[in-house]
């Protein structure tokens, strides 16, 4: 088991963080790839066994912050 934490989202998205990870559609991922986009992360995790070791979120500017999971 694992526990993702991200500082500063609000529940489920929004907030003062870069919270925007596919997590909703209303919070769609920067970019439709694994390193973006929590689902797909989580579907290659669980189907394929690759542990996803960080997660870029966007802020709904132009940058980019990441956060590794631990």
């Amino acid at each position: 088991y694992r526990l993702f934490i991200i500082p500063g989202m609000s529940h489920c998205q929004g907030g003062a963080a870069a919270t925007s990870f596919g997590q909703s559609l209303d919070a769609p991922a920067v970019h439709q790839d694994r390193e973006h986009d929590v689902r797909l992360a989580l579907e290659a995790w669980v189907e394929r066994g690759i542990a996803p070791a960080a997660l870029k979120s966007e802020a709904g500017t132009k940058r980019t912050v990441i956060r590794p999971l631990r």
